[in-house]
């Protein structure tokens, strides 16, 4: 806590009980830096080109980013934070400049998102600021050897944020969906609310925000600008999902 980074801290493999509070996190310069914030992007390369059965490690678990402040930069390769974890909490931090997404989840399981500011302004113009997916459709278990990293992402509530700026200068401000349209993105997400966050849009915003998976909920979302916010399921575009994993949502 109470600390100026200057780089980054990662920690790529696994990790469980971590507390990042009210540090302060300056944007990388002169080296390649995944995330400002990086907790675990890396445990699936680990666990295939190591030694450890499987069975030895733990998914990362107990994880709490709260009050830090990420100065980044859309000219060096990096996301302001990118994390994979269970009972994951993201509370009242500040981001939002960042080559890549701001904050990009992998795999969340039990996650709670709430009270943060999250911009979006990126070097190309289509990212997100909250981008969350998942590794597949599989149930999740502590222990890796059992689920590996093929796990879908479940329990999510993103509340209470302020989500965009008027800088922005991305067409989509989040998501919670599959990744992409592409052959590695038959990824499922499921129980997911979406609930009184502020969209705050940019010059090239046209959608607040995309659900895709089942069991979705969208209640009390609002524009700062008084508009109605796209919130859509885009299901043209993720193809990939049995019929199964597409649906219920809840407006």
């Amino acid at each position: 806590m109470d600390l100026n980074f200057l780089h980054r801290f990662e920690q790529y493999a696994t990790m469980s009980r971590l507390l990042l509070y009210r540090n302060t996190f300056d944007a990388p310069t002169g080296e390649l830096a995944v995330g400002q914030i990086n907790l675990a992007s890396a445990l699936q390369y680990v666990v295939e080109h190591h030694t450890l059965a499987p069975s030895q490690y733990i998914q990362p678990r107990e994880l709490f980013v709260v009050e830090n402040q990420l100065r980044g930069s859309t000219t060096n390769p990096h996301i302001n934070m990118v994390g994979i974890g269970s009972q994951f909490v993201i509370m009242g931090n500040d981001m939002g400049t960042a080559q890549q997404h701001t904050l990009r989840l992998y795999n969340l399981n039990k996650g709670f998102i709430a009270h943060n500011a999250l911009r979006g302004r990126s070097s190309d113009g289509i990212r997100h600021a909250l981008k969350i997916h998942s590794g597949g459709l599989g149930a999740y278990n502590d222990n890796y050897g059992i689920s590996g990293s093929t796990w879908a992402s479940r329990q999510i509530v993103i509340a209470n944020n302020r989500l965009g700026d008027a800088t922005d200068n991305n067409s989509f401000t989040g998501g919670a969906a599959p990744q992409n349209n592409g052959p590695d993105s038959r990824e499922g997400l499921e129980d997911v609310v979406l609930e009184n966050n502020v969209f705050h849009r940019g010059p090239n915003t046209n959608t607040e925000f995309i659900l895709m998976g089942r069991r979705m909920s969208s209640r009390g979302n609002t524009r700062a600008d008084g508009g109605v916010p796209n919130i859509n399921q885009f299901g043209n575009s993720y193809q990939l999902l049995p019929a199964e994993w597409v649906g219920p949502f809840y407006y």
